[in-house]
């Protein structure tokens, strides 16, 4: 049953903005798009000023969905369309601003984590669901980072996350795709210097999983670069999960310091 237009007149904003139970209702219409449509324009009306927080939770079901499509088709061994991979990167575009954005409201985003957990928990794509969080939040504490270091980043046009795998711009002419890691240290690899087969830069030793991460994408932003005639520098960072606050992607201040050093270091070697 969708609720009557005055329903949604009476309801009040906690603290974080939204009604505590916007977000119950978005979880038990999970599977209902109609009804998510429903939900999403009628608190769009009563809280304008949260459209990007309804906007950020009601497209994490569409999201979770076309991500288990796109697992499929994989599973299958066809051909994902390219406008899948479109689809779901603008998606993450709006999570990872959405994140970022709202870093300063942790109860706000305690609740989108919560329903989005028990979305994912409802359409069976759990393990989906929580390696895009470990994904969205070290890309939030790297563009927080390199803030705190009085750089001006940019998250990446969806497309060119889509096609080029870039997750984010340092500046005009330094690409970054972003990692997390469970176990491994922080780690900057810049890809035009990394050699092989001793797989090392400078004194340096990388596994062969960063190893072939970082050559696809040396290979990737070397072809963007082409079709824009310019030079990319391509950067690949991973980011340990142990240094990134689980809710808001604020990142330690070890975090900080780390890539402080290691990016002098690497213009001190360059």
């Amino acid at each position: 049953m969708f609720e009557s237009p005055s329903h949604f007149e009476k309801l009040e904003p906690q603290q974080h903005g939204l009604p505590s139970e916007f977000f119950t209702q978005i979880i038990a219409a999970s599977e209902n798009k109609e009804q998510i449509s429903f939900l999403k324009n009628a608190y769009e009306e009563r809280f304008p000023q949260m459209h990007e927080s309804i906007e950020a939770t009601t497209g994490m079901v569409s999201f979770l969905e076309a991500q288990k499509e796109v697992s499929a088709i994989k599973k299958a061994g066809e051909t994902v369309p390219g406008k899948s991979y479109i689809d779901l990167t603008e998606y993450q575009f709006l999570f990872t601003h959405f994140i970022d954005s709202s870093g300063a409201e942790p109860e706000l985003l305690t609740h989108f984590w919560k329903s989005g957990a028990a979305i994912a928990e409802k359409l069976n794509t759990q393990k989906q669901f929580e390696q895009t969080k470990q994904g969205l939040l070290t890309q939030v504490a790297t563009l927080k980072v390199f803030k705190a270091l009085g750089l001006n980043p940019k998250l990446s046009h969806p497309k060119e996350d889509a096609y080029n795998a870039i997750d984010l711009w340092a500046n005009e002419s330094d690409a970054i795709q972003v990692k997390s890691s469970k176990e491994n240290p922080v780690e900057i690899i810049e890809t035009d210097t990394m050699s092989f087969p001793a797989v090392e830069m400078g004194n340096t030793f990388y596994s062969s999983k960063q190893f072939d991460n970082a050559q696809r994408l040396k290979a990737k932003v070397a072809a963007y670069g082409k079709q824009l005639h310019k030079h990319i520098n391509a950067y690949l960072i991973e980011i340990p999960l142990s240094e990134v606050d689980i809710i808001t992607g604020e990142p330690s201040p070890n975090l900080i310091k780390t890539i402080s050093e290691k990016m002098d270091k690497n213009h001190t070697t360059n």
